[in-house]
């Protein structure tokens, strides 16, 4: 019986017949969409390089037998619908289940199948108009398992929902692929994590979930579980790499402290990898043999020979030759490689000499001679092989390795606490003021990359509070340069609507996976909506961030700040000195913070409005940076004069708005005068040497000179300083007090 369906406006026709044994599948259209995982033809269609080093390593694996016995129920069985769909932790353990099944020795039902890995990327690229993924589909995938021996998987089953959607269907290939496989029309297997099959589960594509046959959940790995994996490894594909059990004991429990984000096998095999790529290559060993291999001199006609050299151990053979001669090309000698595969024909006169070597561990030499003529013959004397030796890991290699793998800073890898003992003075040299926050810093540091600490909580958890400008932002990127540490900095004026909580959830659980170690960065943190609030309350206090999935993701390898500009009033008018400021500014974060939330950081910080000392200083950090940046950028050697830093250490102060105002001054009195002085005189080549230098004619009159050459020039200093709006010369009649006194006090201006 024949019927017609219809994919993407194609009419197409189909046998209603099930799956039959014996059709063999489309292999080269599906090795163009994906790769081959097992190939009942090998030689016309290998299997990937990356699933052949794979299936080698789980042949004698036992850990998903279980499974995969599950599995071949289903793949194998007499029912229409041959699928299933595998759920586990996010990782790659699926892999492993894929190669054990497609390798296992055929069960009734599922002999001589194909197994394909689909390219989802494949099947999505360049095609962009309505219909062409449908097709695609139809030609490249259904066409050449359609009724065939083959099974179909898919390594992410999310990546395919919604590929091929369009304007006109609001589904994608999903559907296609869900017919087809609830037709009988292909066998397959698809794996999909268990948090985004939670997610699916509850949606409108849900559908595709329970159209498979059976849904198989990945267990928990067990430690004995890993343990096999890792030595199957090491056997199969990394001879010579030897990990004790003590040590391989040691690698499982501190892979876990280190990386308790990431599931295993993953996390554990990941390190192993890593562990093996840091040892580098092994050393090699060159051994020689005295051997007497020879034909007859003269052989005689319809003279063979057929010699086997075998080195189990060694990984390349060499044959020296004292001498070669043959009739012609219809007396020769074929070296054969351990697979019987030829790797060289020798023939003719070539007296002595030494073959290459041969990468292979055995060699069969097969000579034969026509039934006419005869020649010399030849004679093997020496068998040359090559045999790699053995590196066995010690505790130092596993521990840097799997600290390194977890993106522990190389310091807390060699224990050089130099790092923490330097810390306050790098602060103290590139951060103004705040000397509350750089105490709360050290005092944090030093116990929790130092003291030895017990808990599970963050290294250190820290709420910067005070005016903008005041360097709570940059004394966590001072701090993330001085400790050599990644810096994750998030807006949360981002995230201030309940719809921004999915949002927040899958940049913290994506960050926390890949950076467990990093300076979190908060900004502004007061902005944030209340449910992302309390998910940050269990990781400042736990040291556990729980993510939209519920899934536990540790943060004890994290230094926490957050920023806010609460009490900012409080602290533009007090005094670090007065103990009631403290008070004041606890009151006004109460207001907007739960206790309970306060309570949770190991310190909240205040920063305070700059002193006249700091703003000189403020001024002299500011201008030296400028100077090095134009040295690194363009090697021009910029002098400024005292002058001209007293000019910005004065003119660029603003209690409200802090260091800003003084940042664009420092960019008016230096760019504008490199500026000016290319514009009216001459382009400043690399290496020039530069000078400004405040003009005493006038209050902002500054001179820029080089070669001999200069131009005065005007700095107009930033009067968005947050003190006024404008000078007072403009500041004229009602409208302009109204908004002098609107700019004052921080506010809007209504003009009711």
């Amino acid at each position: 019986m024949i019927k017609s369906f219809i994919i993407g406006g194609l009419a197409l026709s189909y046998s209603g017949l099930a799956i039959a044994a014996g059709a063999p599948a489309d292999l080269g259209t599906l090795a163009q969409s994906g790769y081959l995982i097992s190939s009942p033809n090998p030689t016309s269609y290998p299997v990937h390089k990356s699933w052949k080093e794979l299936n080698s390593m789980m042949v004698d694996v036992t850990v998903f037998n279980r499974m995969v016995g599950d599995i071949e129920e289903v793949i194998c069985g007499a029912d229409q619908n041959k699928s299933v769909l595998i759920v586990g932790e996010p990782s790659d353990t699926y892999r492993y289940i894929f190669s054990k099944f497609a390798t296992k020795i055929a069960a009734s039902g599922c002999e001589g199948l194909a197994h394909v890995e689909a390219n989802i990327n494949k099947i999505e690229a360049g095609h962009s108009y309505v219909g062409q993924v449908e097709a695609y589909w139809a030609d490249n995938i259904l066409r050449p398992v359609d009724g065939k021996d083959a099974v179909l998987y898919f390594s992410s089953l999310s990546h395919l929902m919604g590929v091929g959607s369009h304007s006109n269907d609001s589904d994608g290939i999903e559907k296609e692929y869900a017919s087809n496989f609830t037709s009988g029309r292909m066998r397959t297997i698809a794996y999909m994590d268990k948090y985004e099959y939670d997610f699916y589960s509850k949606n409108r594509l849900s559908y595709v979930l329970s159209s498979f046959a059976r849904k198989i959940t990945i267990e928990n790995i067990a430690t004995q579980d890993v343990d096999q994996l890792v030595k199957a490894y090491l056997r199969v594909l990394s001879p010579g790499f030897i990990l004790n059990d003590e040590l391989s004991s040691y690698l499982y429990k501190t892979t876990n402290y280190y990386q308790p984000n990431v599931s295993e096998p993953q996390r554990t095999l990941t390190v192993l990898k890593s562990l093996i790529r840091s040892a580098g290559a092994l050393p090699v060993e060159t051994r020689q043999k005295e051997v007497s291999i020879e034909t007859p001199h003269p052989y005689t006609p319809s003279y063979t020979m057929n010699e086997v050299i075998s080195e189990p151990t060694a990984t390349s053979i060499s044959l020296s030759f004292d001498s070669f001669k043959t009739f012609d090309s219809s007396d020769r000698l074929l070296v054969l490689g351990a697979q019987g595969q030829n790797l060289e024909t020798f023939y003719g006169d070539k007296g002595a000499f030494t073959t290459k070597a041969y990468p292979t561990s055995a060699l069969t030499l097969k000579f034969t001679s026509n039934d006419k003529d005869e020649s010399d013959g030849f004679k093997i004397a020496k068998v040359t092989t090559t045999h790699l030796g053995t590196h066995v890991f010690n505790r130092v290699e596993v521990r840097r390795a799997i600290m390194e793998v977890a993106q522990v800073p190389r310091w807390m890898i060699d224990r050089d606490y130099n790092v923490v003992r330097d810390l306050r003075n790098k602060l103290d040299a590139d951060v103004v003021g705040c000397m509350e926050s750089k105490n709360d810093i050290e005092r944090l540091a030093k116990a929790g990359y130092v003291g030895g600490r017990t808990d599970e909580k963050p290294v250190g958890s820290v709420m910067l509070v005070g005016p903008t400008g005041t360097g709570k932002s940059f004394i966590a990127k001072v701090m993330s340069t001085a400790m050599d540490m990644k810096l994750v900095t998030i807006d949360m004026t981002s995230y201030r609507t309940p719809e921004s909580f999915d949002r927040f959830m899958d940049i913290m659980a994506t960050n926390l996976v890949l950076y467990p170690y990093a300076i979190y960065l908060f900004e502004e943190i007061d902005k944030a909506d209340p449910q992302i609030l309390d998910r940050l309350y269990f990781m400042v206090d736990e040291g556990v961030f729980y993510d939209k999935f519920q899934r536990p993701l540790f943060a004890r390898g994290s230094f926490v700040m957050m920023t806010t500009n609460a009490a900012e009033n409080v602290l533009l008018n007090g005094n670090p000195n007065d103990p009631t400021v403290r008070v004041k500014v606890n009151e006004a974060l109460r207001a907007m913070f739960r206790p309970s939330f306060l309570n949770r950081f190991d310190a909240i910080s205040l920063f305070f409005p700059f002193t006249n000392a700091e703003y000189q200083q403020l001024a002299t950090i500011l201008i030296n940076k400028k100077i090095k940046k134009v040295r690194e950028t363009f090697d021009w050697h910029l002098a400024i004069d005292e002058d001209s830093y007293k000019y910005v250490a004065v003119k660029g102060r603003s209690a409200r708005y802090g260091a800003r105002p003084m940042e664009r001054l420092v960019e008016n009195v230096v760019t504008v005068g490199l500026a000016e002085y290319q514009l009216q005189i001459e382009n400043l080549e690399f290496g020039a040497h530069v000078s400004i230098n405040k003009h005493r004619d006038g209050e902002n009159l500054f001179r820029v000179e080089a070669l001999n050459r200069g131009v005065n020039y005007t700095v107009i200093p930033d009067i968005n300083d947050g003190s006024k709006l404008m000078s007072t010369q403009f500041a004229r009649g009602s409208m302009m007090r109204k908004l002098s006194s609107a700019f004052e006090a921080d506010r809007m201006f209504d003009d009711n």
